[in-house]
C-alpha cells in the first residue's frame, strides 16, 4: 500500500510556502513579518511540522494494517526532497 499525505501534509505545506518534492522551497517566503536572515528558519520549520504532520498519519495506516494481520512498515520519501539532499 502506497499513500499519499493529504490533508495531513498538504495544509501545513500550504501555510509554510512548500511547494512539493520537485521544487526547493522558495528562497523567500511571503510569510508576514519575516525578515530574509529568518526565511530559512522559517522554511526548516515548515518542513518539520509537514513531516511530523505526515508521519503522525503513516503511523495511523501502518497501525491498523498491522492490526488486520498484514505485515506494514513505514518508508518516507523524504530524502527526495531537493532542500533535504
Amino acid at each position: 500500500v502506497i499513500h499519499g499525505a493529504g490533508s495531513f501534509g498538504h495544509f501545513t505545506a500550504r501555510e509554510y510556502g512548500l511547494k512539493g518534492q520537485s521544487e526547493p522551497p522558495p528562497k523567500t517566503t511571503t510569510a508576514p513579518n519575516l525578515s530574509s536572515e529568518n526565511d530559512q528558519r522559517y522554511i526548516m520549520e515548515g518542513l518539520a511540522r509537514t513531516k511530523l504532520s505526515v508521519q503522525k498519519l503513516n503511523k495511523e495506516v501502518v497501525a491498523t494494517l498491522i492490526h488486520y494481520g498484514i505485515n506494514a512498515v513505514g518508508i518516507s520519501p523524504c530524502l527526495t526532497i531537493p532542500a533535504l539532499q
